[in-house]
């Protein structure tokens, strides 16, 4: 009977775990139209997203939508991109929304946003390279992009450059890639930038990961670290205070997190699985508190919004950078914990597993040991007797 009953509990354990898993992500407002290779960016409560591939062609269309405790809101339509574009890399900091190249094109044009708000495009410094399929990530008033392709191959180029109210500074040439790379998701955490995965020039993905400091002076010098699960390319991964989650753009469905320090990536650890299992060209972005991931291309294309909630601390006076990802491309959003962005309060890491399932496991141990203990006491009396 005692072992009976245990097994009972173990079993019930099991299946509310597993239930609290299956609805880390959740469906949302869908997007106004079935979309892949558009660039999503939060910043400051809401997402916005530009361009991409419709059903229709190459768009210029930019959208917002304002974050909600259950999702995202309606989404309004805001001032059009200059011109067609699809896998362009865009990053948002300081009220401003900065978007570099795109496919065919090196031009780079940004616009102030706020509260959901879109401005008046304004062309900016030119991007050295005319390539597509790069990431391009703001950290500390400083916008660094790295890799790309450029219609023939992929590149090891990494440029920076200041960005303000005036548009993006002089770009300067800083330590290149160790790889020729495109594709790949790369995210700025604590002074250092975290590179995932890729494209390698025989056409394979690869599970590679690089990281560098990131400074007013550059890039550092690259250091390998600790290889992703899979080989991933045109993957999504979102940083927020130590952890990167990474969502992938293509094959594989699973999802993985790690811990970030100055010493590279942790250990990676399997987290809930995408919804939309076989999508491709997923455009994700990181609130601070929750992952929102928009269209893909799932054949046909979606227009789907999926969100989920994670658990993860902020504060202090530190600047972290949130990526954002569209099929093959990365954009970030620079997450400024005295100022614009997220400051991603909400507790510590849970590693992956919303807070729900934190308490669901909580109430779950303290029930086992009630029935375990009310199990044992019949025995105890007897032995007392």
């Amino acid at each position: 009977m005692n072992r009976a009953g245990m097994c009972l509990v173990l079993v019930m354990a099991v299946l509310l775990v597993g239930s609290a898993s299956a609805q880390f992500w959740q469906s949302t407002t869908q997007y106004p139209q079935p979309i892949k290779q558009e660039s999503c960016n939060y910043y400051s409560g809401y997402i916005y997203c530009l361009g991409g591939t419709t059903t229709s062609g190459t768009s210029r269309s930019v959208y917002s939508a304002q974050v909600t405790s259950t999702g995202v809101g309606t989404w309004t339509s805001e001032t059009g991109y200059p011109s067609l574009i699809l896998k362009q890399s865009c990053a948002a900091g300081s009220g401003y929304l900065y978007c570099v190249g795109g496919q065919n094109v090196y031009t780079s044009y940004y616009a102030p946003i706020s509260n959901g708000n879109v401005g008046n495009w304004t062309a900016t410094t030119n991007y050295p390279l005319k390539v597509y399929y790069h990431t391009c990530s703001i950290s500390n008033g400083y916008i660094y992009c790295v890799g790309g392709y450029n219609g023939y191959a992929g590149v090891q180029n990494v440029y920076y450059a200041s960005v303000n109210s005036t548009g993006i500074g002089a770009w300067q040439a800083t330590s290149g890639y160790p790889i020729l790379i495109n594709g790949q998701s790369c995210a700025i955490s604590g002074g250092y930038i975290y590179c995932v995965g890729g494209l390698l020039q025989n056409g394979n993905p690869t599970n590679q990961t690089y990281y560098a400091s990131v400074s007013g002076g550059g890039v550092g010098q690259w250091y390998s670290t600790t290889p992703y699960p899979n080989a991933m390319a045109f993957g999504s991964c979102n940083v927020a205070n130590g952890q990167l989650y990474c969502v992938p753009g293509s094959g594989s469905n699973v999802t993985y997190y790690a811990s970030l320090t100055g010493s590279g990536i942790g250990k990676w650890q399997a987290s809930p699985s995408y919804p939309a299992s076989g999508t491709t060209d997923i455009s994700c972005t990181s609130s601070g508190s929750a992952i929102y991931c928009i269209g893909g291309n799932g054949n046909p294309l979606l227009q789907s919004v999926y969100y989920a909630a994670v658990s993860l601390s902020g504060g202090g006076s530190g600047s972290t950078s949130v990526v954002s990802s569209g099929g093959g491309y990365n954009t970030t959003t620079s997450v400024n914990n005295n100022g614009g962005g997220s400051s991603g309060t909400g507790g510590s890491s849970s590693g992956g597993i919303s807070t729900t399932t934190v308490i669901l496991v909580v109430v779950i141990v303290i029930l086992a040991g009630v029935l375990a203990w009310k199990m044992m006491l019949p025995q105890i009396r007897k032995q007392k007797k």
